[in-house]
């Protein structure tokens, strides 16, 4: 029959109920036993007509006559018909051989799009099975992601017919959370196709790749830490060969979320202004992630320069504080190990573009000054991301000097030959002077690196040095010139000494001058003889104390340019004592009253100083030129 006729003739069988896997109509050469008779296209009853498909003439006669040129005339025979079919019409006859298509459901680990060893089945998932586009029927698939389908058209129907040869398309329900990767293509099942397997039907599929991290703050520039505040707002890209991929915005915690897909990545902070990156040190992280990883701890640091700032003050009051000071300008200040400034006009400094740590900074010294603050000496200061460290000071104080000129008022000296000392009366602030600043002996001519403040300068006479000093005292048995000086910042304080080690002049005189609870009297006469020297004679007596003095040895006469003032010089013996005296006269001229007698021992004892009453004479002579 024509191909029109097989098609008409088929649809007819089915409608008989015969098995129609995916039959092929064809020639035939025999179905059965040679000789085998038929009558009619079906068995019928006898005396009655059999039942032929539409244009089939009944027919009667031995198989092998009913094949006539390629072309096939059904017959009936025992409940069957000639077919070359994959399973034979027969309704009496179990179903024939059925295709079948199977395939696996994968996790596509890489995303490559290839079933690779080790790669997992996945159970649970809907496979849908379709014909010429309309749903035919669906298998889930087992614990190793497997599913199949056979291709019975006994009991598979698309759009309410059985299924036959055609065009098999297979789908997968999309599950939440996978992308779909791998898809089988279409499966072409052409009538004929007995049990032929069409395998290898897989479906890849893959979750995205986690990628997570926080953008923190470096506090101390030294990784990530936990109390590292987090930074919103942020750009964090992923990039593959240059091309970013995705990137998210930091949340206000500073941690983001990226999704990828599996594959190798890195990802990139994208750099604000005034931010210095410090973690990861290399700048980036690198990834390479599979289907449904999570990677985390992708964590970006970043910290703000920071900055120190202070003065360089001069501590006039030497108390650390700098209030009211000026600044000192042109001093060095050093960034340990290796960075320096130098102070402005105000004295103020400062170091910027600082990272995060602990620094010491120090000034560098200068000649002529001393450091008050601090007191440590150098300053250790630790800052944070974006810290502006200020008040960072340091105070010095300038050191002063004192220098003593000795004035020989009449003879020859060397000044070095005084024993002189240093001694602070008054010297306020935090800071001590260096012993060595008030070092003593008879080799001096004054101390310099002296702190501010108030001392006293003491030379001491040796026996053939006399004074007429006003601030001639003594000290410890011993007459020495004392006197108190004034110490300011970078300046010298000049001190004179008067002394004199030759004699000129003459005085005589006596006297009668009240002294506590009585009086006491005096003659003397003393004069310099250029042939025989200094001599003379102290006649001295206080009535009260029993105290009789007499001595003729005179050592030195001084009289000033005016003849109003005298200073004798000379030894006693008091107290079984050999010991100096000096006694100053004032002659006031006629009739006296004014005079006075004011007379010194070595070993403290003194009389005729602000008397208010005095009965005698002294008379003092011009000296000889």
């Amino acid at each position: 029959m024509t191909h029109s006729e097989l098609i008409t003739e088929r649809s007819y069988y089915n409608g008989q109920g015969f098995d129609n896997n995916f039959m092929t109509w064809s020639s035939i050469t025999t179905i059965d036993a040679r000789g085998l008779f038929w009558s009619g296209c079906l068995n019928r009853p006898s005396g009655t007509q059999g039942i032929c498909p539409p244009g089939v003439t009944p027919n009667f006669g031995p198989v092998e006559n009913t094949l006539v040129d390629t072309r096939l005339t059904v017959i009936g025979d025992e409940g069957g018909f000639i077919a070359l079919v994959c399973g034979n019409y027969s309704r009496g006859a179990p179903d024939g051989p059925a295709p079948t298509i199977s395939g696996t459901k994968y996790e596509d680990m890489n995303a490559d799009g290839d079933r690779d060893t080790g790669e997992p089945g996945l159970g649970g998932w809907r496979i849908e099975l379709l014909l010429d586009g309309q749903y035919v029927t669906h298998d889930i698939t087992d614990a190793h992601g497997r599913y199949a389908f056979r291709l019975d058209a006994n009991t598979l129907r698309a759009g309410g017919q059985p299924i036959g040869g055609g065009r098999y398309t297979l789908r997968e329900v999309q599950q939440s959370g996978w992308i779909a990767g791998e898809a089988p293509a279409a499966v072409v099942v052409p009538y004929g196709a007995e049990d032929t397997h069409y395998g290898n039907r897989d479906f890849g599929n893959y979750r995205p790749a986690t990628l997570r991290g926080h953008k923190v703050e470096d506090l101390d520039a030294d990784g990530v830490d936990a109390g590292d505040p987090g930074l919103a707002g942020w750009d964090i890209e992923v990039r593959r060969g240059g091309t970013v991929i995705a990137d998210a915005i930091t949340a206000a915690d500073g941690s983001y979320t990226v999704l990828v897909d599996p594959g190798d990545y890195t990802v990139h902070e994208v750099l604000q202004g005034g931010w210095i990156q410090s973690v990861p040190a290399s700048g980036s992280h690198t990834v390479d992630v599979v289907s449904g990883q999570v990677v985390t701890g992708l964590d970006f640091g970043n910290f703000r320069p920071a900055r120190i700032e202070g003065r360089k003050f001069h501590d006039v009051g030497v108390d650390g504080a700098g209030d009211g000071d000026v600044g000192l300008e042109g001093w060095s200040i050093e960034l340990a190990p290796s960075t320096t400034t130098t102070t402005a006009s105000d004295g103020s400094y400062a170091f910027d573009a600082l990272v995060p740590g602990t620094y010491t900074l120090a000034e560098l010294l200068q000649d002529g000054w001393r450091q008050t603050a601090p007191s440590t000496g150098n300053q250790q200061v630790t800052v944070r991301s974006g810290d502006v460290m200020t008040d960072v000071d340091f105070g010095n104080v300038c050191l002063g000097e004192v220098a003593v000129d000795v004035v020989n008022v009449q003879g020859d000296l060397d000044p070095l030959a005084l024993e002189m000392h240093l001694e602070e009366v008054d010297v306020p602030g935090i800071l001590d002077n260096e012993p060595l600043a008030l070092a003593s002996g008879a080799d001096l001519d004054g101390w310099d690196g002296l702190l501010p403040g108030t001392y006293r300068v003491t030379a001491f006479l040796p026996d053939d040095v006399f004074s007429d000093d006003p601030d001639l005292v003594v000290v410890d048995g011993r007459f020495a010139i004392v006197k108190e000086v004034t110490v300011n910042p970078c300046e010298t304080t000049s001190v004179t000494l008067r002394v004199f080690t030759a004699s000129d002049g003459k005085v005589t005189g006596g006297m009668r001058m009240p002294v506590p609870d009585g009086f006491a009297t005096a003659g003397f006469e003393f004069q310099t003889n250029p042939a025989h020297g200094v001599r003379g004679t102290l006649q001295y007596q206080d009535h009260e104390m029993g105290l009789n003095l007499h001595t003729d040895d005179i050592d030195g006469i001084l009289v000033s340019e005016d003849r109003l003032h005298a200073w004798v010089w000379g030894r006693v013996l008091h107290d079984d004592i050999d010991q100096r005296f000096v006694l100053h006269l004032v002659d006031m001229d006629e009739p006296g009253r004014d005079d006075r007698f004011e007379l010194v021992l070595a070993d403290g004892y003194s009389r005729g100083f602000d008397v208010p009453r005095f009965r005698g004479n002294v008379q003092i002579h011009k000296p000889k030129k």
